[in-house]
């Protein structure tokens, strides 16, 4: 539902869509929570939320729904919007390798030898896959065929 919501927005609206999308999708999955676990489930998970721990995890939330999911879509369709998806797409293979670099960098978390030359790996792959095309020597330009039947844009011819 998310993705047909921001690619069917129009350009200058697609931030709302995003920012709509990452809003509405809770309740839905509080209903099933609700149903599924029950009301004294979830109301017994809100005890320890002033300790310590509770209170980063209520900062992980906020991280979360704030920057990665509000700023995070917001940016990814406002590049989208712009480029070409075949531009911007590769891009998403970074994700994976600046999550386990935040995490060493920021946590201290351990890493495997193998970990950062994978890493290193997709990165070139990306700036490889992304530079190829702006060369112009693989880029050939072909030009377009009229269509024998005229397509009708309106959602109402469809139905």
């Amino acid at each position: 539902m998310t993705r047909c919501t921001i690619r069917g927005a129009a350009p200058d609206r697609a931030p709302t869509a995003a920012s709509t999308s990452a809003t509405g999708n809770p309740l839905p999955l509080l209903a099933l929570s609700l149903v599924v676990e029950g009301p004294a489930r979830i109301a017994g998970s809100f005890d320890g939320l002033g300790s310590t721990q509770g209170l980063l995890a209520l900062g992980g939330l906020a991280f979360t729904v704030v920057v990665a999911t509000l700023v995070g879509s917001g940016l990814w369709t406002t590049l989208m919007g712009r480029h070409p998806s075949s531009t911007v797409a590769p891009f998403s293979m970074l994700v994976p390798v600046v999550g386990i670099g935040a995490s060493w960098l920021l946590l201290r978390e351990r890493t495997s030898p193998t970990e950062p030359a994978c890493g290193a790996l997709v990165v070139a792959g990306v700036l490889l896959g992304s530079t190829r095309g702006s060369a112009g020597g693989d880029v050939v330009e072909v030009p377009a065929t009229p269509s024998a039947r005229p397509l009708d844009p309106s959602p109402a011819s469809r139905a």
